[in-house]
């Protein structure tokens, strides 16, 4: 579908609360991850950041409520992933997007930084789960 997306080969990003495909080559900094409170994975040209985090769910928060709130509210937008709880935030801003994939206690979080066109993001986000899920079909 994607044909940029496509031809690049994916990996499994592994975070606690998270898993989500994104490009090949891409490689778990510590230090970054503590700093960050986060399970962060760079690419090897640091162009890339992949941030794996997790929301605990409440009254009056869901995904879509969430990436709203990271959206922020002037050139921000979300994007609903097909078929899937998941959505896209892009702040409009400051070059960072989000991914937020409902579930029921702990919702996943990808944070993405640097060098990444809109629909790469979508790519990427749309793989987004819980850590203790299995990929839906769909």
């Amino acid at each position: 579908m994607l044909g940029s997306a496509a031809t690049e080969a994916a990996n499994v990003l592994r975070g606690s609360n998270a898993i989500i495909e994104a490009p090949d080559g891409m490689t778990y900094d510590s230090a970054l991850s503590a700093k960050m409170d986060m399970d962060v994975y760079r690419s090897r040209d640091n162009s890339l950041i992949f941030a794996l985090g997790s929301q605990k769910t409440g009254e009056g928060v869901s995904a879509i409520s969430l990436a709203a709130v990271l959206a922020g509210t002037s050139a921000g937008s979300v994007v609903k992933i097909a078929d899937r709880d998941v959505y896209a935030a892009f702040d409009g801003t400051r070059s960072r997007v989000f991914g937020v994939c409902q579930a029921a206690e702990t919702m996943p979080i990808v944070l993405i930084i640097g060098n990444i066109d809109r629909n790469q993001a979508i790519h990427w986000i749309a793989t987004l789960r819980a850590a203790d899920s299995r990929p839906t079909e769909g």
